[in-house]
């Protein structure tokens, strides 16, 4: 639903506090009840210079689409209330900074008789609700996408919205009845140490939880972050168990949101998410809200009931989603696969939706309190709290958050791994049959991060191979719009390699011809660069690695990397640029041999490639095609070359009552045959095609856990050291 209104008006921006308020008296929390909807977003958007549209979106559940006339009608209902309730909304959120006079003029302008309402679903939904067969709707051109305008306002439709009776469940939220104790940090103090330390220490330490804390010494607001994270093996140990982990972190989610609203309005954001080995928490808040924040958070989450009726409405959502990650964009898809292959506890959306549907409410209760009977637990606090404080707060965590021990051994997650060097390749079809790309991703395995050299090597030959893979592979050659060559990381940081992934209309066999044919030419570019090229590449990394974080959220996430692949480094940046300072272009060029070079590599290499359903035709059967063109009298300059689809030949035909196209579509089969598209390219010998990945996962083995090496442990003792002595020389200056 979108309402123009003018650019200058200022008060747009704060429409989108009433509509984000989702507790008691919400319109999302009226219509969530009512098992309508899934999510709800309004906020501005500009798109022409004199006005801006202002969006109410919500995505339906199945039973919501069914009474969309009611949301709607709900929805402007809730700006008649919003209308009637402004002065009231400002007096109990000062934080509001909008004039009222100004607020109820721009929400006279949200009317049923402006507003402009998009409907959007499959046809089968709505030729159920009774709109008629989509095929007699019009067609837009571009994308060939079935629409139907229907004016209301030639309907009893706008009558109906001002004729409708209140809904007195509607309310301004009201302020909590309780204020936060202030937490008074002197950001250069703490209380045991007399220089705040400049890394996360270990404060607090249970049977099965370990408690990290960091306070703030460099940005001087009082505001913190504090990460809890849940682990438990049982939260991916199946499909089904990743679907019921999915759904429990959606409903908890929904309803956390709700029950302490009232929270939100003094900034406190969190999120809560699932992972492979468990479930997440994120907290942002000022750090006087902080703690009973996190209590009152932790405490209904312990407590959370599964509502029957949510459950549908949420395994609803999750199997849409699931269904559609198969139409999404090719280079996705086959990067997900990718990490499938290479995860021991991930499964495929087509896995999780076979498993979705028949879950009940009472097996996801008891999921529930089997995945929370026994866990281990991790936090990580940063920010202006101090030491006393971030223990009390830890403590408490750990005292909610109540259970039987589980080792952390035992708890994370670790990637599967081959000692053999071969090239594997998964090929699969795209789902989605409109779909005209291919794609391929390929991964290049280094090794595990832990050894400092070969993740500083690793990272610095694919910041120089990036650069010249997109100039080549995309500009030069024009395989496909999207080319990438990046860093890629497994559980966590713990393991290191390199993604190549291109999507394009060509073949995926002849993709990984033509990067392979780049390798090789790269190996010309590694011998010819000069010492001062190969500095500044060096330069760019260091410069890189020494970038402070620029505020808390940023600082927690450097910190908190390390803490989930098991490291507990938080010097690495230190340490890598230490190791990156002592590579040279001759250990570079090894490294380029030993691990990417196709006829020296040593290395696992995975790729996955992703074929397109829509045949392709070649140069010859073009040219027989307009020969043929030419023969019926019809001579056109067409835009056609090698590799262009059938669906592009057919679109540029001419149409009318007298165009002989049934005759012409009726050639192009014969065409094809006779002139097959052979750009398909070829493996390579030492290919191994992976016929069923789970065959294929169970004889890779599971990666060791993190352990340093003697070389890692001598440049962690010189950063150590020079930690400490800038630690000494801080002292002595106070």
């Amino acid at each position: 639903m979108s309402f123009s209104q003018p650019s200058g008006n200022d008060s747009c921006g704060e429409m989108g506090h009433f509509f984000a308020y989702q507790g008691p008296g919400s319109l999302y929390s009226y219509l969530k009840n009512k098992y309508y909807i899934t999510t709800l977003n309004t906020g501005p958007e500009s798109f022409f210079r004199k006005f801006v549209d202002f969006k109410i979106t919500l995505t339906l559940s199945g039973k919501g689409f069914e009474q969309h006339h009611e949301v709607i009608l709900v929805v402007f209902k809730y700006l008649d209330f919003l209308r009637a309730s402004a002065k009231e909304w400002h007096e109990n959120h000062p934080e509001l900074r909008a004039d009222t006079n100004k607020v109820v003029d721009a929400l006279q302008g949200f009317k049923a008789e402006r507003a402009r309402i998009v409907l959007m679903a499959r046809k089968e939904m709505f030729e159920r609700i009774g709109y008629g067969s989509v095929e007699r709707w019009q067609e837009e051109p571009i994308y060939g996408t079935a629409y139907k305008v229907h004016q209301y306002d030639d309907s009893d439709f706008v009558p109906g919205v001002i004729g409708c009776k209140n809904i007195f469940d509607f309310a301004v939220p009201v302020k909590p009845n309780f204020l936060p104790v202030p937490i008074r940090v002197n950001p250069h103090a703490d209380e045991k140490y007399r220089i705040p330390p400049r890394y996360p220490r270990v404060i607090h330490l249970t049977p099965f939880s370990r408690h990290w804390h960091k306070k703030d010494d460099r940005f001087g607001v009082f505001l913190a972050q504090i990460i809890v994270d849940i682990q438990n093996p049982l939260a991916s140990e199946s499909a089904r168990n990743c679907a019921m982990t999915s759904l429990f972190a959606g409903l908890a989610r929904d309803f956390l949101i709700e029950s302490v609203c009232y929270l939100f309005s003094n900034g406190l954001s969190f999120s809560l998410s699932e992972h492979t080995s468990g479930v997440r928490f994120i907290f942002h808040s000022s750090n006087s809200w902080l703690p009973i924040a996190t209590q009152k958070l932790l405490e209904g989450f312990r407590t959370f009931k599964v509502d029957p009726k949510r459950l549908d409405v949420k395994k609803e959502e999750l199997k849409r989603h699931w269904q559609n990650f198969s139409l999404g964009k090719p280079f996705d898809i086959s990067d997900g696969l990718v990490r499938y292959l290479l995860s021991q506890e991930q499964w495929t959306p087509q896995e999780k939706v076979e498993a979705v549907s028949s879950i009940t409410c009472d097996e996801l209760q008891v999921f529930i309190g089997k995945l929370l009977s026994q866990i281990h637990l991790r936090t990580l606090i940063v920010g202006a709290i101090g030491r006393n404080e971030a223990f009390h707060l830890a403590a408490m965590t750990a005292r909610i958050l109540d259970a039987l021990p589980l080792p952390s051994e035992d708890a994370g997650e670790l990637e599967l791994v081959s000692d053999s060097g071969c090239n594997h390749v998964w090929s699969n079809l795209v789902e989605n049959p409109n779909e005209p790309s291919s794609s391929l991703t390929s991964y290049i395995h280094f090794g595990s991060a832990t050894n400092p050299c070969l993740r500083v090597l690793g990272a610095l030959l694919v910041r120089i191979l990036s650069e010249p893979a997109f100039n080549v592979l995309r500009t030069k050659e024009q395989l496909g719009y999207v080319v990438r060559c990046d860093h890629w990381s497994f559980n966590g940081d713990a393991t290191t390699g390199m993604r190549i992934g291109i999507q394009s209309v060509h073949y995926p066999t002849y993709l990984e011809e033509r990067v392979e044919a780049f390798f090789v030419a790269m190996k010309t570019k590694l011998e010819r660069l000069t010492e001062e090229e190969f500095d500044t590449y060096k330069f760019g990394l260091e410069r890189t690695w020494m970038q402070a974080a620029r505020n808390i959220p940023e600082e927690t996430d450097r910190y908190w990397s390390q803490i989930e692949n098991g490291h507990e480094d938080f010097r690495s940046r230190k340490i890598d640029v230490y190791a990156l300072r002592r590579v040279t272009r001759s250990a570079i060029i090894s490294f380029f041999d030993k691990k990417v070079h196709p006829l020296t590599r040593k290395s696992l290499k995975i790729s996955v490639h992703l074929h397109s359903r829509k045949a392709r035709m070649s140069s010859k059967a073009l040219d027989a095609f307009k020969e043929f063109l030419r023969q019926q009298g019809l001579v056109g300059a067409y835009q056609w070359g090698e590799g262009s689809s059938v669906n592009d030949v057919i679109d540029s035909l001419p149409e009318g009552e007298d165009s002989p196209i049934n005759v012409l579509l009726g050639h192009i089969p014969q065409l094809l045959t006779k002139y097959p598209f052979n750009e398909e390219g070829s493996l390579r010998s030492d290919t191994v095609v992976i016929e069923d990945p789970k065959l294929f996962k169970a004889m890779l083995r599971r990666s060791q856990p993190t352990v340093q090496g003697p070389e890692e442990r001598s440049l962690k003792r010189k950063v150590e050291n020079e930690d400490e002595e800038r630690r000494m020389r801080r002292r002595i200056g106070k």
